[in-house]
């Protein structure tokens, strides 16, 4: 899985383009979970493959977690209402931590099974069509993965990252069930299967611990990465009569980028010659980061009394 090291590139500047563009990347993601599932189940039927199991396990969280992204992405982008003043964006956070959840019941069905398999191996029966129902799998996630990476170029969605994210580790989980049940059908090397589901479950934990981790940082109001705030600097320090910044604090919420700052502003400026400039200072950061909600405080450079909590001006 991959955390969030940057903001991601600026997305179209056609809003409902993106959200098409969004919806389509989730509802293609859904539909390739589905297909998964039908066929490894069928091949679970006919073969009794435990690394197509796990596979299957997998794929059937993948489903709901791709359910979970399609309506959150959807919630998630409703536009600040009178409730809920800063957004809907905390909605991708909140089904980042069901999708955890999931993933770590899943994990403990799967990891119980693999160990019962190592002690008893059962043979692996090549009519249920194991081995193509892998190769399968890997020829639609390699699709889905480059579809979303396109989307992610358009939108910048933390969702789409997210889900592409853990298709990747679909992609690699399954590559290794192919080769453990390629072993076990044609060595009969029959522990290979068990230790393939052993394999996918540690993956999976691995992956459920940085969607927890990530969604944690989302609730708890993790600043942005250091780069988009040393941007955030740039920008604001580069705008003319602008001597200085103090207590810049930004929090991402799904799409959204909020920032607060203060402005330090030549103290004989009166508000209708400062009013301007901040406006200027929040159009620029917007040009950067499109979806940023901004709140810009002016202060004078000079003499300026401080004010609000001392707890929440550490820089």
């Amino acid at each position: 899985m991959e955390n969030h090291k940057k903001m991601a590139a600026s997305p179209p500047t056609n809003t409902n383009s993106r959200e098409k563009i969004l919806m389509l990347s989730s509802i293609a993601s859904v539909s390739v979970a589905f297909i998964l599932v039908v066929i490894k189940a069928i091949s679970v039927r006919y073969s009794g493959s435990n690394a197509v199991l796990a596979s299957l396990a997998d794929s059937g969280l993948d489903l709901v977690a791709s359910l979970i992204t399609l309506f959150s992405v959807r919630y998630a982008q409703a536009p600040p209402d009178e409730d809920h003043r800063y957004g809907h964006g905390k909605a991708e956070a909140l089904a980042g931590m069901f999708q955890a959840g999931l993933v770590a019941i899943s994990c403990i069905l799967i990891g119980t099974s693999s160990i019962g398999r190592l002690f008893s191996p059962v043979e692996i029966r090549p009519e249920g069509g194991a081995i193509w129902v892998m190769a399968i799998s890997i020829v639609l996630t390699t699709a889905l993965i480059s579809f979303q990476t396109w989307a992610l170029r358009q939108t910048g969605s933390i969702a789409t990252k997210g889900d592409r994210a853990h298709y990747l580790s679909d992609l690699l989980s399954n590559a290794v069930a192919l080769i453990g049940i390629f072993l076990a059908i044609k060595f009969k090397i029959l522990f290979a299967d068990a230790i393939a589901g052993l394999f996918i479950t540690i993956w999976l934990l691995i992956g459920a611990w940085h969607i927890a981790a990530e969604a944690i940082d989302h609730l708890l109001d993790k600043e942005a990465p250091e780069e988009v705030r040393e941007k955030i600097r740039e920008i604001i320090l580069s705008i003319d009569k602008v001597r200085g910044m103090h207590d810049l604090r930004t929090r991402v919420s799904g799409k959204w980028l909020h920032v607060q700052l203060h402005l330090e502003l030549p103290p004989e400026l009166t508000l209708q010659e400062a009013h301007p400039i901040v406006v200027e200072a929040e159009a620029r950061i917007r040009e950067a980061y499109p979806d940023t909600d901004t709140i810009i405080h002016a202060d004078p450079d000079e003499d300026g009394e401080p004010h609000g909590h001392p707890d929440f001006g550490l820089h």
